[in-house]
């Protein structure tokens, strides 16, 4: 099909192949809305990696999700492959682009199956089509424009915040986890405000790590100001780095006060993260899942971006953000693993230091008691 075509074709049902990771997600959720405008009576289908069920399975506009085991055996993989089959799909959406969900693409037998510019691993083999003005020198948050467009959406509908749909799926107020400061409180013993600064230690590669050491100098600094509440952000993978900041946040600060840190790290279940998010004052975050959730709920974050680039990694601009680079002349290269020895090893980790940081925390933070 040519893509001038798919503006005015009806589809009753529609796939989206996105199984992971969870920015990837939340940055492709603003679809969903306008698909569902779009298609009114169409039933709208997720692939989705089984531990990010939870997350969509009350998304609204959202009809069915079909998850992948990404640790299953052939066993898995055929009745994965034959669900999709079977589901008749007349759209599909491959917006990963890998050689798993190009496969996954292939076999639903769609009439018409379309992914993006980023494709890879010869997933574009399974597309009839790739949406132009997806490539990979397009920020992740711009790409979504094109996909509507391409589908007959009005541009006017085009928004990159669905704060009220996301915060409802996860389930609203409800799923708040109450921040201990006797019983949740919202200000401290002298009646200040409470300042939450969330820290999200973690991210999927070990370059896009800032190391735990900066985070509690880092952490110092914010608790040098009255009515501050550090909390820690994180899945159970991200336990150890958790155990790492606290350990040695005491040996900086013995004097620690048990309200001044709040360690929800491994604690808490993906569908409560938002809630979590909703209470922080501002997010430090490496690039990660979290900040693009974070995003969406519209809570300032600082954000550290050492071999990605936060033009096309981050979220979409917005005066509630600070996004901080690496000044390496590697910085940027989404090397996984370091590529040098030496001195030169994870150089772009001290290219940012905790005052550089910390001067953003408080940019954001004077920004936000001011619009009060």
């Amino acid at each position: 099909m040519h893509l001038t075509r798919l503006a005015t074709e009806d589809f009753r049902r529609i796939a989206i192949v996105k199984p992971s990771a969870l920015g990837d997600i939340v940055q492709t959720l603003p679809v969903i809305p306008h698909l569902r405008r779009r298609y009114p009576e169409a039933v709208i289908s997720w692939v989705v990696a089984s531990q990010f069920r939870d997350l969509l399975s009350n998304y609204p506009g959202i009809d069915q999700v079909i998850c992948f085991n990404r640790k299953g055996n052939w066993r898995d993989w055929k009745r994965l492959l034959g669900e999709l089959r079977a589901a008749r799909f007349d759209l599909v959406l491959d917006l990963q682009g890998l050689l798993r969900t190009g496969v996954m693409t292939w076999a639903t037998g769609a009439r018409v199956r379309v992914g993006l510019q980023t494709s890879r691993e010869l997933s574009h083999l399974a597309c009839h089509a790739l949406i132009p003005e997806t490539s990979k020198d397009v920020p992740a948050w711009q790409r979504m424009e094109p996909i509507l467009r391409s589908l007959g959406c009005p541009p006017d509908a085009v928004d990159g915040h669905y704060s009220r749909q996301f915060y409802h799926s996860c389930g609203g107020a409800g799923s708040q986890i109450k921040l201990p400061l006797s019983a949740g409180a919202d200000s401290d013993c002298s009646g200040q405000k409470l300042t939450r600064i969330g820290f999200q230690l973690g991210a999927m590669w070990v370059t896009k790590r800032w190391p735990v050491e900066k985070f509690a100098q880092l952490a110092v600094l914010c608790l040098s100001q009255p009515a501050t509440q550090i909390v820690l952000m994180g899945s159970p993978a991200e336990e150890e780095l958790a155990g790492r900041f606290v350990e040695q946040l005491m040996a900086m600060k013995p004097a620690l006060q048990v309200d001044q840190l709040v360690n929800l790290c491994g604690k808490t279940k993906l569908s409560e993260l938002a809630g979590e998010l909703s209470q922080l004052s501002v997010l430090v975050t490496n690039d990660s899942g979290p900040m693009h959730l974070a995003d969406v709920l519209q809570v300032p974050i600082v954000g550290i971006f050492t071999c990605t680039d936060p033009v096309r990694s981050g979220p979409k601009p917005s005066e509630l953000h600070r996004l901080i680079s690496a000044t390496t002349e590697c910085r940027g290269s989404y090397c996984k693993t370091c590529p040098y020895a030496g001195p030169k090893h994870l150089a772009c980790f001290e290219t940012i230091q905790p005052e550089m940081v910390y001067a953003k925390v408080l940019e954001v933070v004077s920004q936000k008691k001011d619009d009060r």
